[in-house]
């Protein structure tokens, strides 16, 4: 009789545990965006860090979308950073990040742009010699008028935006050269880009241009350009603790800036966002600028699929055993 217990015990456990640890059966189909309006007076002081090595870039109350709130640039010179205090985890394979904001490129030269680092803005850490001011191990982006450079730690590689771009991947040219310039009467761009993480040491980085209006309203509903670079790896990025989305600026080229967001999902976790700036499934936040977790990369069904499972497999094992024991009675 010991024996036939401790059996039954065991199955219990083993199919408890499987309940308990649900996220093994759960699809990671949860996404949570974290985003900025620039609306709020003292949003860039309060809940990002920041480094401006020269120039002038701060929060304006106007010159964003619909005359909004925005970040913005006053002069040729300016270099820096911004980073909200906001972490993220390292997902999984298939795990995705995706940055967006609109840009008013209006400015004669210059570069903005954003991504992932793993280092607090700082003059040890940002700017890279021969490109656009930056954190030194981003894996991001940076537009111009004409173009764009993609980051890599301390690899810049430059693209057109009309014609095919050595070691980068076309997916669509624009229909001009000088996109950033011309592609909209209002002179306003929503620029996306996304990272998705496709094996245990790369990932795949891709941007996309819409033209928009002045008051967001994009002009067309697919992007006016858009490229991709495939298997990059990122050592630095992989062996941190956590990850840093961040904001550049280099020169005088992108004057507003709006709208900042950064939605992740297959299983990244969002730490210390501030009060409301969550938004999408599974998200929690706590009081001051400490943050909560959000995304864990499950619903609420993904939960209750799973305790199903376990409830499932408990039952089989009691008739499993309930079979066994008219065995031993015979």
């Amino acid at each position: 009789m010991k024996t036939k217990f401790s059996k039954f015990g065991a199955a219990l456990v083993i199919a408890g545990a499987l309940v308990l640890s649900s996220s093994q059966f759960a699809t990671a189909s949860g996404s949570t965006t974290l985003s900025f309006d620039f609306n709020t007076a003292g949003q860039l002081d309060s809940d990002f860090n920041s480094y401006v090595a020269s120039g002038t870039v701060d929060q304006s109350v106007d010159g964003g979308i619909d005359n909004t709130g925005s970040i913005s640039t006053h002069d040729g010179d300016a270099s820096a950073v911004f980073q909200p205090k906001a972490k993220y985890s390292i997902g999984p394979i298939g795990s995705t990040y995706a940055f967006a904001a609109y840009m008013k490129s209006v400015g004669n030269s210059g570069y903005s742009g954003f991504g992932f680092t793993a280092t607090t803005p700082s003059a040890a850490s940002d700017g890279v010699v021969g490109g656009p001011f930056r954190p030194s191990d981003a894996l991001g982006i940076s537009v111009h008028g004409g173009g764009f450079v993609f980051h890599n730690g301390s690899t810049n590689t430059d693209g057109s935006w009309s014609s095919d771009n050595s070691g980068i991947t076309t997916i669509q040219t624009a229909s001009i050269g000088d996109l950033l310039n011309n592609g909209s009467p209002d002179s306003w761009y929503k620029i996306v880009f996304t990272i998705k993480r496709v094996s245990a040491t790369e990932f795949d980085i891709q941007v996309d241009v819409y033209p928009a209006q002045a008051d967001g309203t994009l002009i067309n509903q697919s992007a006016a350009a858009s490229f991709k670079m495939v298997n990059q790896e990122a050592p630095a990025l992989l062996s941190a603790t956590n990850l840093y989305s961040y904001i550049n600026f280099s020169g005088y080229r992108v004057t507003n800036f709006d709208g900042f967001a950064t939605t992740v999902a297959g299983g990244v976790t969002v730490q210390g966002a501030p009060p409301g700036s969550l938004s999408g499934d599974a998200t929690t936040t706590t009081s001051g600028n400490t943050g909560g977790l959000a995304n864990t990369g499950e619903t609420s069904d993904d939960y209750a699929g799973a305790y199903f499972v376990g409830l499932a497999l408990i039952y089989f094992g009691y008739l499993s055993l309930r079979a066994k024991r008219r065995e031993w009675l015979k």
